[in-house]
């Protein structure tokens, strides 16, 4: 299933604060922007959020971009992300050194913003199966587990997760009724509407 969210969210990976202000105000108008300034940062947020593409700044402090790409790389559940480096320099061997690792992308600093948008667009549209499909149906498969085992603690850290209204007109009525089975503690039939929209959302994936 393609575009099941109706707005992309891109995570901007820098560890300079001037430099994610930048890149916000240049995609605010477009896209759900999210801001690490650090690795580490980086992969907590996508354990929590859904992302489209991640800009990824190559030469941070802790943890390198390079470092963090290859992370994202063993991780089935991200590695199907669209990244694009940034770097600071345009010397060809560092261009090779980035290419060589497999991204979607790289840009050059400072950021051409027409240049940055195209290639957003077009790391979008080369996405064969949609991140928010793969990331609201790891969600739904453990919430439908926590329904059946009666798991209060679990479901109510994995409804935190579910924002019902960010997803295509069909997808949010179906959450919905399950978010209404499970505010009103009707477990088993919130487990049995989970059963069906994974069932959709597989269909509608092939």
């Amino acid at each position: 299933m393609k575009n099941i969210k109706l707005r992309k969210t891109i995570l901007a990976v820098d560890d300079m604060l001037v430099n994610l202000t930048t890149l916000k105000a240049i995609l605010q108008d477009y896209y759900t922007v999210c801001l690490a300034k650090s690795g580490k940062d980086a992969l907590r947020i996508l354990e929590r959020t859904q992302v489209d593409v991640i800009l990824l700044d190559i030469e941070m402090p802790e943890m390198s971009g390079i470092e963090l790409f290859i992370k994202l790389q063993e991780n089935p559940m991200l590695r199907s992300i669209p990244v694009i480096f940034v770097t600071t320099s345009a010397s060809p061997e560092i261009v090779r050194q980035v290419v060589a690792l497999g991204p979607k992308d790289y840009v050059v600093k400072p950021i051409d913003v027409d240049i940055l948008l195209d290639k957003i667009e077009k790391a979008l549209l080369s996405i064969k199966v949609d991140p928010a499909v793969v990331f609201l149906s790891n969600i739904l498969f453990q919430l439908g587990k926590a329904c059946e085992q009666l798991d209060i603690a679990n479901i109510n850290i994995l409804m935190q997760h579910i924002v019902a209204e960010q997803y295509i007109p069909t997808v949010t009525i179906i959450l919905q009724r399950i978010l209404v089975f499970i505010n009103n503690h009707d477990y088993p039939p919130a487990a049995h509407k989970i059963r069906e929209l994974l069932e959709f959302l597989n269909k509608s994936d092939d």
